[in-house]
């Protein structure tokens, strides 16, 4: 037995708390959805959950308001970390969000926006038009060509609800919706039209109008009483196109002026002109443009006049030269070995600005025996230690020595750009002085996942320094977009996403500032001398998981891989040697993302997910023929929430262990 999880991320979608149960159809499927279609398009507004997913893996989360007159107030969440308030209005929007939030979305521009209210470039605030798609006679459009569609009851029709639930499919297209006296259309999901998703400019684009976007990621709250999470960050990507899921609720006049109010506010000239006499509506400062703030950052330049010596005493200079766009400090670090001890120089250079350092001398290291020419060799080193790189005036050294040189990287936001530099250490640092072998790989990969919206990803595995294979990142950053293949509950060999291992590892070192982690790493059982390991373990706690991602109707099979591999069921890798295994003592913790792809399961409840895994109990293979339990934990993580069994409440899904 072992406690709670306390630092809980989930994904929330949607604003209506149905439950998906069918009891009976009173009302034809089309006479339904005309309803569900009336309703919103004769609203003054609705509110609207939708989660978008591309297949990049890339997840946000939007709970707006949006009027019949195309006016939208809400927010944007991102899963592990992130927030902005939007409005939109008359063609255009404007967004309020924090750090990690644009660190995802613009990693050069951070704090020069974070906290103020910012014109964003085209697909920044939302990765499509929220007012072309989502508006209630958009949404009531979609509804209606739904209606000639073909309908399937639902399958299990147990008297759960009072609700009555139809289920409508058009194409890839599906929708939930009450049949009831409500006729309200519960959930809708599909894949998007690629056509229709703005796609934003990547942050290394050196263009003379970009504002250094990539595109966003997603979380939720977590509870600080216990750290140790044991929960999935994230969905895996389900589909290609990108995937919507919406969950529309109509709602009245109230909700409308409280949208026009907010709208005016910060867009006054989106919103139609007050009454006669009417009180105006205070305004906050005007949105700035995104694409007018220009952030500098300071690169140091280095040259130096180091050459061969014959005379007793060796002379040299280095020349610092600020070749960014902005000023910036700094410490220049000089030595010769042998020869001359370490020497400093601070550094204070505006854009394009210079600075020599005086003559630097040093009795020349060289034996003298008389009589004889003599020589040695020596090494002159010199490095300027920005501000902007952290605290250890050491690390642009090491990183050099390893091929890295931190001022030709492409410049992201100073106050992410020492967690870049340590995770690069992390990284390489296991090389000698001199292996440049791994460096442009190594840069590539965190550009990778810089581009791929997970900077504040990146930082929390820096700043633990509590990965203990760091060095394994290299790979996994450089494929954390490939997709997990929809509908399989075992993918191919470097198809799982390894964007969700990495993310998860990140979620387990913010909260718990003991965990120590091996990411898709091993240990030797002493007993076998075996190599075994798991998606993730931590030596710590001693808790070994195992992530699935299901679409389609595949959850109990994912179930059974996952239990498998945790018990060591399949022969060890033919690569790597090492088998799926927990470790003795090791918690076996199985981890499977319900996406939107699995049709209602998405939307199930704890209550539901029960009533619906007891029914094949028969199938999951959690509890052995002696009726033990295989895994310590089963967690099921969808719209609702993450669903926690562990094994005193296995009974619970049915199973006899």
């Amino acid at each position: 037995m072992f406690g709670e999880i306390a630092a809980v991320l989930v994904l929330v979608v949607g604003v209506a708390a149905a439950v998906f149960v069918v009891r009976r159809v009173s009302d034809s499927p089309s006479a339904a959805l005309r309803g569900a279609a009336d309703r919103i398009r004769s609203a003054s507004a609705i509110r609207v959950g939708v989660a978008y997913r591309d297949a990049g893996g890339h997840i946000i989360d939007g709970q707006f308001t949006i009027t019949g007159d195309n006016l939208v107030s809400g927010t944007v969440t991102d899963p592990q970390g992130g927030r902005a308030d939007l409005v939109v209005g008359a063609g255009t929007s404007a967004v309020h969000g924090d750090a990690d939030w644009w660190a995802r979305r613009s990693p050069k521009q951070v704090r020069a926006i974070t906290g103020r209210w910012v014109r964003p470039e085209p697909g920044v605030a939302f990765p499509f038009d929220i007012t072309t798609l989502l508006n209630p006679t958009a949404l009531a459009r979609r509804i209606d060509a739904l209606t000639g569609a073909a309908h399937r009851p639902d399958q299990n029709t147990e008297d759960a609800t009072d609700d009555q639930i139809r289920t409508v499919v058009s194409g890839d297209w599906t929708a939930l919706f009450d049949t009831g006296k409500d006729r309200k259309l519960r959930w809708l999901g599909g894949p998007l039209d690629p056509s229709l998703v703005i796609h934003p400019a990547a942050y290394h684009h050196n263009d003379n109008h970009s504002t250094g976007i990539v595109p966003a990621s997603h979380s939720g709250p977590t509870t600080p009483d216990r750290p140790a999470p044991a929960l999935p960050a994230r969905y895996d990507p389900i589909a290609i196109p990108p995937y919507v899921a919406i969950t529309p609720e109509p709602t009245g006049t109230d909700a409308a002026s409280t949208t026009r109010t907010a709208v005016a506010k910060i867009l006054p000239e989106a919103s139609p002109a007050a009454p006669s006499g009417a009180a105006s509506v205070p305004q906050a400062p005007g949105p700035v443009a995104q694409r007018a703030v220009k952030p500098g950052h300071a690169t140091f330049d280095l040259e130096w006049t180091a050459q061969d010596c014959n005379t007793p005493t060796c002379s040299w200079t280095v020349t610092v030269t600020n070749t960014g766009t902005a000023p910036g400090t700094g410490m220049l670090y000089a030595s010769v070995t042998p020869g001359m001890p370490l020497l400093t120089f601070p550094v204070n250079l505006s854009a394009g600005g210079t600075f020599v350092t005086p003559p630097m001398t040093f009795p020349n290291p060289a034996p003298v025996i008389r009589g004889k020419n003599t020589q040695i060799t020596v090494s002159y080193s010199a490095w300027v230690h920005s501000s902007s790189f952290g605290p250890d005036p050491a690390l642009p050294q090491r990183l050099d020595d390893r091929g890295i040189n931190p001022n030709t990287l492409t410049p992201i936001d100073p106050g992410y750009e020492p967690a870049r530099l340590k995770l690069l250490d992390q990284m390489v640092g296991h090389l000698p002085k001199g292996d440049t072998g791994l460096a442009t790989t190594a840069v590539a990969a965190v550009d990778t996942a810089i581009q791929a919206g997970m900077l504040p990803e990146l930082k929390a595995i820096a700043d633990s320094g509590r990965l203990e294979n760091p060095q394994d990142l290299i790979d996994k950053l450089s494929k954390m977009v490939d997709n997990t293949l929809p509908g399989n509950p075992d993918p191919a060999a470097d198809q799982i996403g390894y964007r969700r291992e990495v993310e998860q590892a990140a979620e387990i070192l913010r909260h718990d500032p003991r965990s120590e982690l091996l990411l898709d790493g091993a240990i030797e059982n002493p007993n076998t001398r075996e190599l075994e390991g798991s998606d993730i373990l931590d030596i710590v706690n001693k808790d070994a998981y195992q992530l699935k991602s299901v679409s389609g109707q595949n959850f109990v099979p994912a179930i059974n891989v996952a239990v498998t591999q945790l018990n060591g069921g399949r022969q060890a890798h033919r690569v790597t040697n090492i088998r799926q295994k927990a470790p003795p003592g090791y918690r076996k913790i199985a981890l499977i993302y319900l996406e939107p792809g699995s049709d209602r399961w998405h939307q199930y409840t704890r209550e539901e997910i029960e009533f619906r895994l007891k029914k094949r109990s028969k199938q999951m293979k959690i509890c052995d023929a002696n009726g033990n339990a295989l895994v310590d934990r089963l967690v099921l993580v969808n719209a609702r929430g993450a669903h926690i069994w562990n094994r005193s409440d296995f009974g619970a899904l049915g199973l006899p262990c």
